[in-house]
């Protein structure tokens, strides 16, 4: 009740990918030709050699999805959530289906206050991952995020699903006993705010009976009075 509800719009991100591989490439074979017409056989392999090498440094296509993760790893010990997020999402992009990368992912996403798309990544992950290390970790962050959200009863699910594969988790433990007692006390509220409600619209009712059984009185009484005048005016 104190925290509020909050309202959050859906947003598209689009991941855009270098392509710029494909022309260095034909670059690359131009120059290698054109060395294997001008030189000699015996020094052209070294040099195309290397010159492939260098290709394939620079262009990116030894970039694998665990490799950018571990930067993205790096990046977050150093609390540099946004370049983080931007290995992460460059790792999802070659392993979509990886669910530490999604862990990872989401929790970037969290530590930059981004928590729908952060709950979204965290829920994919949990259901995705096979080792119940992984799979517990994202329930408990996916309950993390959802208490932001304001979904308490979502977060309490999640939280009693991580500590039915983990049940040592303490965090998970204190967080899943602070939310329901929290839940406690706010229906117990609310249910006594109902009740006062009822009784102040009980009370308002009985006072309008009774403003309505003085109103019928007062006619009739009134109805008597008429009726008497009208005998006395008959027998005068």
């Amino acid at each position: 009740a104190t925290l509020g509800k909050r309202r959050y719009k859906e947003k598209e991100v689009a991941d855009r990918e270098d392509h710029y591989q494909l022309f260095l490439f034909l670059a690359m074979l131009f120059l290698i030709w054109e060395m294997l017409y001008r030189s000699t056989f015996k020094k052209v392999p070294v040099k195309a050699l290397s010159l492939l090498i260098l290709f394939f440094m620079t262009a990116g296509f030894l970039d694998s999805a665990q490799t950018l993760n571990e930067d993205g790893n790096k990046l977050y010990q150093e609390k540099k959530y946004q370049s983080a997020l931007q290995r992460y999402q460059q790792a999802k992009a070659k392993d979509p289906e990886n669910p530490t990368i999604r862990y990872n992912t989401g929790s970037a996403l969290y530590q930059l206050n981004q928590y729908q798309d952060a709950a979204k990544e965290f829920e994919k992950a949990s259901k995705s991952a096979k080792d119940n290390e992984t799979k517990a970790k994202a329930l408990y962050n996916y309950g993390n995020s959802l208490y932001r959200l304001g979904q308490f009863e979502k977060a309490i699910e999640s939280y009693q699903k991580a500590l039915e594969i983990n049940p040592d988790d303490k965090d998970a433990k204190y967080n899943l006993e602070f939310l329901q007692k929290q839940k406690s006390m706010f229906d117990k509220k609310n249910n006594k705010q109902d009740n006062k409600q009822n009784k102040d619209q009980k009370n308002q009712n009985n006072q309008d009976n009774k403003q309505n059984q003085d109103q019928n009185k007062d006619q009739q009484q009134n109805k008597d009075q008429n009726q008497q005048n009208q005998d006395n005016k008959d027998q005068q």
